[in-house]
This record gives structure tokens, C-alpha cells and sequence, in this order.
């Protein structure tokens, strides 16, 4: 009787094994996104939740069902290059350029920009919530990293002086003869 009971659990733990990870929420938008882009809406279809919602300026559309999300996708008059995404939980927003889909199907606006906020569940689009777009947010630093970046813009603003290309020269030259390394750079020993 053990044994019949470990083979049953042996059973479900590779039926678990075997069962695709969910994709996440960056995966899935770059699914979708090359899929809307070589033209596959059934396949852009696919990655949308049953009762899916798809938000854009002026209406709200529920995706009902499989064929619903086909003819959106389908609808949809330009293809999405991403530019970036970024994700915070099962939430990805992405920033895409746009252009055209096809030589038959037009882009209304190529070369420029759309956004939207994609929520992915079990690794399926349940929302799609176009944005206004907006400058590529910079990542958030601090400690040695925000110091670092600090003396970047400001050696970036401003050439070094006379004074300093002076200390820095002399401070190589002593550091190269201490540590018996040369400058290479014009093949001269320093």
C-alpha cells in the first residue's frame, strides 16, 4: 500500500515538473509584441486571460472571448517595437515605437511612441491599459554608485584644469614606478 501511495505522489510531482512555469510579465509582453509584429494575431490572442479587459482612450473593451481578442489584436493598426519595460510585480509597462504592420495594413503614426500597462496572470494578459507616454524613467541609485555618477556629470560639464591634468600626471607617474608598470598606450616606459 506505501509503495502504491509513493508512486502516486512520484506521478504528481512529474506532472508538476512537466508543467510550463508561468512566463513572466516581461516574457509575456515580448511574446505579444512579436507576435502583433510578424502579423499573428491568433497567436497575440493567445496570451490574453479569458474576460481579458483592454482599456484605451475613449472605451473599455472586455475580451469575452478568444475570438474577441483575435479581432483586437487584429485592429490594432501598427506594430510594437519595444524600447524598454519595466516591471513591478505581475505589472509590466512597456514603451514601444511604432510602424507599420505590413505593406497593406498601415501605421497611422510610425516613428512614434505608445505605452501601455500590461497585468499578467498565470501567464496571460488580463489587462491592457494604454498610457501616456513618458521619458524612459533612470533607475534610482545610491551610496558608491549615485557618488560615482555624480563626479561623471559633473568631470562631463566641465574639462578638467590645468591643476588637476598636472596631479593626475604626476600621481600615474609615481604609481606606475612603485607598481613597475608603463604606460603602453604610445609604447613609451613611463
Amino acid at each position: 500500500m506505501k509503495w502504491q501511495a509513493a508512486v502516486v505522489v512520484a506521478g504528481a510531482l512529474a506532472l508538476v515538473a512537466a508543467a510550463p512555469a508561468a512566463r513572466s510579465p516581461a516574457a509575456v509582453v515580448r511574446a505579444w509584441s512579436a507576435a502583433l509584429n510578424r502579423g499573428d494575431n491568433e497567436a497575440a490572442a493567445n496570451l490574453f486571460a479569458k474576460n481579458a479587459v483592454v482599456a484605451q482612450p475613449g472605451y473599455t473593451l472586455p475580451l469575452k472571448t478568444h475570438k474577441l481578442a483575435v479581432l483586437w489584436n487584429k485592429s490594432l493598426p501598427c506594430a510594437g517595437h519595444i524600447l524598454w519595460i519595466t516591471v513591478r510585480k505581475n505589472v509590466a509597462d512597456a514603451t514601444f515605437l511604432l510602424s507599420n504592420r505590413s505593406p497593406v495594413q498601415r501605421c497611422d503614426a510610425p516613428g512614434t511612441r505608445a505605452r501601455a500597462a500590461f497585468t499578467v496572470v498565470n501567464g496571460k494578459i488580463a489587462a491592457f491599459v494604454q498610457l501616456p507616454v513618458i521619458e524612459r524613467p533612470k533607475p534610482k541609485v545610491s551610496g558608491a554608485a549615485a557618488q560615482l555618477e555624480s563626479w561623471v556629470d559633473q568631470y562631463q560639464r566641465s574639462a578638467p584644469s590645468a591643476a588637476d591634468r598636472a596631479l593626475l600626471s604626476s600621481s600615474m607617474r609615481g604609481s606606475r614606478r612603485a607598481t613597475g608598470l608603463r604606460h603602453v598606450g604610445l609604447g613609451r616606459a613611463g
